[in-house]
């Protein structure tokens, strides 16, 4: 996500200025319909880049910076003699967007060694748009003399709908976490122990058993080509109810995604319903059906809201000691705020799970997990499938509360790895 590709444009506030001398590899650019907008990427006001005084910047670009060309907004940063409140609220008010500019505001430019600014534009109060700094700039500023914008005139769709397709396609894109989620903790769930096995069946023979569960999570997250890394924490907690052979519930996981220029806080609620049907003594058949709703906020940008379906079913032969399982996961998903073909995902999953009870108290799981992402893109794509692979050790501290901790790791992706490690907990009563 933090590749999304956009249209070059001049940039104001912390991070003033997006000029090229060439195409750059990433192009500023925040609507799909068209219009130049007020924004940032990166990590502009760098301290080897500014003047000693601290109120000049090297102009930046997407891709890097002029070394021999400054600027500065009177009245913008603390530490100018003029400094203005209004005018830095008035800049980040609009941040983001191409409206005016909704006060009169100059920004000076100079080139390195000198001491007086070279060339000065003028935003006049509720008129200057990004569109007429761009023409400024290149008619009567540091255009004439070589400092090129790249301008794309038009609205830059395809190459828009190509980063989302990529983005789609991650192992930690919403949709692949509610299918990551359904697979795991409904389809293929971990081996209990011998205890918690036990309890469960002596409270069904009295009464619905009512099971709460949740866990917390760390995921250190590592595209590359190019290079992006990021953390994930969250937390993940639901509630079933157990009638007999079926099983209704909910759970609700959020994540905070902390990425390299940009951040997201992710909700979402998964409901769901299993008929465990027994087909001997030791051999189980487990069908889930459930319905899924994640809303990722990403800060600075719009929300993205996926809606999802999915079907999977399970096989479980239990030897009391072993208990090894396999199950096949089909989900879809579609988000609702792209009205394109790249709006919808089509994802399988393939696992199996071993697990290996020591006693009445512990459990030990391993686990691997095929994913594939059968959706019919027309751009590259990081990749189409990899696989989860992981352990898991629980343990019963009394009879109606169980916790377990684990590991995960995402391998065999194109130009992306992660590791996830989690501790959780279990409460039957």
């Amino acid at each position: 996500m933090k590749k999304i590709i956009l249209v070059i444009f001049f940039l104001m506030a912390m991070g003033l200025v997006s000029v090229v001398h060439a195409k750059p590899d990433h192009i500023l650019w925040a609507d799909l319909e068209g219009g130049y907008q007020w924004g940032s990427v990166g990590n502009f006001w760098d301290p080897n880049r500014i003047s000693e005084d601290g109120l000049w910047n090297q102009v930046f670009v997407g891709t890097g910076y002029f070394e021999d060309l400054y600027y500065h907004v009177p009245g913008y940063l603390e530490g100018d003699p003029a400094y203005d409140p209004s005018v830095k609220s008035s800049i980040q008010s609009i941040w983001g967007s191409s409206e005016p500019m909704p006060v009169g505001i100059k920004i000076e430019f100079r080139k390195a060694g000198e001491t007086e600014p070279t060339w000065v534009w003028v935003a006049e109060e509720g008129k200057n748009t990004p569109q007429d700094f761009l023409k400024w700039w290149n008619e009567e500023g540091p255009g004439k003399e070589g400092y090129e914008i790249e301008q794309y005139l038009g609205p830059c769709r395809e190459e828009m709908l190509e980063e989302m397709a990529r983005t789609a396609s991650s192992p930690i894109s919403s949709a692949k976490e509610t299918s990551r989620i359904v697979m795991r903790e409904l389809a293929m769930p971990p081996a209990k122990t011998k205890k918690e096995e036990k309890k469960e069946a002596e409270l069904k023979a009295v009464r619905t058993p009512r099971v709460f569960a949740g866990y917390l999570r760390y995921e250190n997250a590592r595209y590359h080509n190019p290079d992006n890394y990021g953390d994930i924490a969250g937390f993940l907690m639901g509630m079933a109810w157990d009638i007999d052979n079926f099983s209704v519930g909910f759970i609700v996981p959020y994540d905070y995604m902390d990425f390299d220029g940009w951040d997201a806080h992710r909700l979402g609620t998964i409901i769901f319903g299993q008929y465990n049907h027994p087909l001997s003594e030791n051999l189980s058949l487990r069908f889930t059906v459930n319905g899924n709703y994640m809303n990722m906020n990403v800060l600075n940008a719009d929300a993205v809201n996926t809606f999802g379906a999915g079907v999977s079913t399970s096989l479980t032969y239990d030897t009391d000691i072993f208990v090894p399982s396999v199950a096949v996961s089909y989900q879809y998903s579609n988000d609702i705020d792209v009205e394109t073909k790249y709006d919808h995902q089509h994802l399988i999953k393939v696992g199996g799970n071993i697990g290996l009870r020591m006693g009445d108290n512990a459990v030990f799981n391993v686990f691997g997990i095929w994913n594939y992402d059968a959706a019919d893109y027309d751009y590259e794509i990081f990749d189409d499938n990899f696989a989860d692979v992981g352990i898991e050790m629980g343990y019963n501290v009394t009879e109606t509360f169980y916790l377990s901790a684990g590991y995960k790791k995402v391998v065999a992706f194109k130009d992306f790895n992660s590791d996830m490690v989690f501790l959780g907990t279990t409460l039957i009563f």
